[in-house]
């Protein structure tokens, strides 16, 4: 088996949060990962539950790693936030967060949402794009873009069922990857993509869409992409997807966009 390079600490909402995380289990488990050899360390957390006292507590008990602190943003909308995720943040108290965890040699990673409904698919890559550059203006060193997957009993499956919530196109996040300068791109993981459903987990979760043709190609490109953060190689990978599939779910989506013309970008 492959060494671990990397573990993510986290509950079904925020480790950090002491009512869903009782800090004396936190500390045995902070403990426990400091005698492995594993070299970085996520801990996955709501922005209003990181404190200074917290993220001292986290650099001495894990002193040498590489650190990161993850946070759900999902949008630097406040009307999408509210409106079509039903989520409210202080964009202001965020920023704050995420400049406290970088002044302690932290890592901060902002979660973006790929695919909010009541958007048109323009909107929705727009919204993903504009929420990257915020979250880089304002000192994230990485951000994970979360392409919409549809979970049973969640409002996202409601609407689905109804009709009124369509999955996303695999195009999409491609779209948006394509649209990002290399600054940003260097700075994008993805997740949630499609992996789990292709290593034959989740299967109840139906996550972005594409042709039985595409499918092989796209999980073959994420893989490369995830590989290496180099933007230049990245781009490479982008234009050689460009030039490697034509067909008709590709041509569909970009035509709901408004125009076919820009599959020859």
């Amino acid at each position: 088996p492959g060494t671990v390079r990397e573990v993510l600490l986290g509950t079904c909402g925020s480790i950090l949060d002491k009512q869903e995380m009782d800090p004396q289990i936190l500390a045995a488990l902070l403990e426990a990962v400091s005698e492995s050899a594993i070299p970085s360390v996520i801990l996955e957390t709501h922005y209003t539950t990181v404190t200074q006292a917290t993220l001292r507590h986290i650099k001495e008990a894990l002193p040498g790693r590489e650190l990161v602190i993850e946070l759900g943003f999902e949008s630097a909308n406040p009307n999408i936030l509210e409106h079509s995720l039903c989520k409210f943040m202080d964009l202001d108290a965020l920023s704050n967060t995420i400049r406290q965890i970088n002044d302690c040699g932290i890592s901060p990673v902002l979660n973006i949402f790929l695919g909010a409904p009541f958007l048109t698919p323009e909107e929705q890559i727009q919204d993903a794009e504009k929420s990257i550059a915020w979250a880089a203006a304002h000192g994230a060193s990485r951000v994970v873009v979360f392409p919409a997957n549809i979970k049973p009993n969640t409002l996202l499956w409601k609407l689905h069922q109804e009709g009124t919530y369509n999955r996303i196109s695999h195009w999409m996040l491609i779209e948006l990857l394509s649209r990002l300068d290399n600054a940003l791109l260097e700075k994008v993981e993805l997740s949630w993509y499609g992996d789990r459903q292709n290593a034959g987990r989740d299967m109840h979760i139906l996550p972005p869409t594409s042709c039985p043709r595409c499918q092989p190609i796209l999980m073959s490109f994420y893989w490369a992409f995830m590989e290496n953060f180099d933007p230049k190689r990245r781009r490479l990978l982008l234009a050689q997807l460009d030039a490697q599939v034509s067909c008709n779910c590709r041509s569909k989506f970009l035509a709901s966009l408004g125009g076919e013309k820009r599959e020859n970008r």
